[in-house]
């Protein structure tokens, strides 16, 4: 995924994210890898938007 100019990918990437647990009706688990810097965080997003960090 790529995000435009001056926007935050992160964003875009947690609403849709935020989006799909809305539709679940639970929070939607994600995996988010930066291959740039080679780590990796894994969320619990929940429909509400908010999101934690699983280890």
């Amino acid at each position: 995924m790529t995000a435009p100019p001056f926007v935050d990918i992160q964003e875009i990437i947690i609403s849709i994210l935020q989006q799909r647990a809305q539709q679940l009706g639970g929070p939607a688990s994600a995996t988010i890898s930066d291959d740039r810097y080679g780590g990796a965080i894994h969320l619990l997003i929940h429909p509400d938007g908010t999101t934690e960090s699983v280890e």
